[in-house]
């Protein structure tokens, strides 16, 4: 009887100092994915939930090198394989990697990728209305109220019924002081929200 309360106390005291050791990967999603990573280094999705995962623990530098590593890899599935089916797969996560990234980039003034990474979104999907409101907006911000305008009507012709696309539209030919152009941006806001 000794022995055996021995065996299962060594178990019970083995097994919970597993479980004590296993939980620290579940304190966040840094440390879960991190973990993940030291096993699946070319895995594509590890890299991109892993920048997610710093990006919202504000550890931007990190988030950004992993967005890196996720768009090379996933690049690198869509390049090789034949199926339509599994490209358009690859192409719906790389939409995701580019948007982020491109966000990402414009929040830590990397002016150059923000802008080649909405471009290479744009080639992917030229029917992503929101990459050409970001865009728009980076251009504003940038005080090139020219691309910025034909970003957003690009964005119009694709989404008319988004009101953020008609506000913007809106501050920029208030500023211009384009009255007619003001007016219409005003009546589509008006038309948006009375149908919705």
């Amino acid at each position: 009887p000794a022995v055996m309360t021995g065996f299962i106390v060594l178990l019970i005291v083995g097994y919970f100092s597993l479980t004590v050791n296993q939980n620290t990967y579940w304190r966040s999603e840094v440390a879960l994915f991190e973990r993940m990573m030291k096993y699946e280094k070319d895995f594509a999705r590890g890299h991109l939930l892993l920048a997610r995962a710093y990006y919202f623990d504000h550890q931007l530098p990190k988030a950004a090198d992993h967005y890196e590593n996720a768009l090379k890899r996933m690049n690198y599935y869509r390049e090789h394989v034949a199926n339509p089916e599994v490209k358009e797969f690859y192409e719906g996560f790389l939409k995701e990697i580019y948007f982020e990234s491109a966000h990402l980039n414009q929040m830590l003034g990397n002016g150059e990728k923000t802008v080649s990474y909405y471009t290479k979104l744009i080639e992917l999907d030229p029917n992503f209305s929101k990459a050409y409101i970001n865009l728009g907006v980076y251009y504003i911000m940038n005080g090139k109220t020219d691309q910025a305008l034909e970003n957003f009507n690009r964005a119009a012709t694709i989404n008319p019924y988004d009101p953020i696309v008609w506000r913007n539209l809106f501050m920029i030919y208030k500023q211009q002081g384009d009255q007619p152009k003001m007016l219409k941006a005003i009546q589509m806001l008006e038309r948006i929200f009375e149908e919705n």
